[in-house]
């Protein structure tokens, strides 16, 4: 919705969650948007390309609140948001995660 308000003329192609108490909230509010589920799963190369990619991938890894396993988790995605970004090129991405990610994991990413 964020991503609506700044470029007003965005719309969501497609969503990955996998949980179904948010996947309900969003086929609520994009009844016609299809939802990929299982990030680990999808074939990127068969995926709708986009201009915007945002995500916010599991925190449990990073948290301050958890065991700060970070890439030893196995909820970390990033490997498999980082293939998306590869395979669909879009040309702006934004994530959202914990502020323990910062000192654990976010080199990866960056």
């Amino acid at each position: 919705m964020a991503v609506e308000t700044v470029f007003p003329n965005a719309r969501p192609a497609w969503f990955c969650e996998w949980d179904d108490a948010p996947a309900r909230i969003l086929a609520h509010h994009w009844p016609d948007v299809p939802n990929l589920r299982d990030v680990t799963a999808v074939d990127w190369s068969a995926v709708e390309p986009v201009d915007i990619i945002t995500g916010g991938y599991p925190c449990q890894p990073f948290s301050a609140a958890g065991k700060r396993k970070g890439t030893n988790d196995e909820r970390h995605l990033w490997p498999h948001v980082y293939d998306a970004i590869k395979h669909l090129r879009p040309r702006i991405a934004f994530f959202e995660n914990v502020r323990g990610h910062i000192t654990l994991g976010l080199t990866e990413v960056l």
